[in-house]
């Protein structure tokens, strides 16, 4: 989502902000529906996860803002590219 935005145009910052919001009510809502539909008992799982979560939102607005617009546009279409053929591995050839 945040490289989409990068390409067409929005600020490196806005972008992952945006991402980030949006990922909230959606990480929420597919959560809740899968409580609800199979039950979770991993909750040591779920903990880690949230300190994780908790630790990026603090951290992450404080490295987007100390590093520079066409660095960050550079590492995030890398990790998206990177992301991509991994998928594409995993799903065709593993």
């Amino acid at each position: 989502m945040t490289g989409g935005q990068l390409a067409v145009g929005q600020k490196s910052r806005n972008s992952v902000g945006i991402t980030t919001l949006a990922e909230v009510p959606i990480c929420m809502g597919s959560f809740i529906s899968y409580y609800l539909m199979s039950g979770f008992s991993d909750w040591p799982l779920l903990i880690l996860m949230t300190i994780g979560a908790l630790a990026g939102a603090v951290i992450g607005p404080n490295i987007t803002r100390s590093i520079d617009h066409d660095k960050l546009k550079i590492v995030v279409g890398a990790l998206a590219i990177v992301a991509g053929i991994w998928i594409l591995y995993r799903t065709y050839l593993a």
